[in-house]
């Protein structure tokens, strides 16, 4: 067990994710006849609960995988066709270095497979660095 500034105790970070898409909100040029789909901009907001399976426990490199996680996708601005919840399983791997005493370092890539219960695609990949500090 450790504390992971990126991640929290345990858990996973909350992901910010933006893009533009495609909705069925409306220009609002409603009195003018403009009806056409206008592009907005869609916040995501992901929490994970995911379990690390690490090897060569008790070394200075430890390589981890993780076999299946569960993500809460949270997705802003909703409307009438777009929910606002979406649920999927994430798969990544990494490994993390021992620096100084209880202090690592580590590197992980993560895949984040969702069910598309929205009218959005909501799979991606993350990768990144972390500092952890173990106990």
């Amino acid at each position: 067990m450790g504390y992971d500034a990126r991640r929290g105790a345990g858990g996973r970070d909350r992901n910010w994710k933006r893009r533009w898409a495609s909705s069925s909100v409306l220009s609002g040029n409603a009195l003018t006849g403009d009806l056409t789909p206008a592009k907005v901009q869609l916040t995501m907001l992901t929490a994970s609960v995911a379990p690390k399976v690490k090897f060569r426990q008790g070394t200075d490199f430890q390589p981890w995988i993780i076999p299946a996680g569960l993500d809460f996708h949270v997705i802003s601005p909703t409307s009438s066709q777009i929910n606002y919840l979406d649920i999927g399983v994430q798969f990544g791997g990494g490994a993390e270095f021992r620096v100084w005493k209880e202090l690592w370092l580590g590197l992980d890539s993560r895949f984040h497979l969702a069910s598309n219960q929205t009218n959005t695609v909501n799979n991606y990949w993350t990768a990144g660095i972390y500092g952890a500090i173990g106990f």
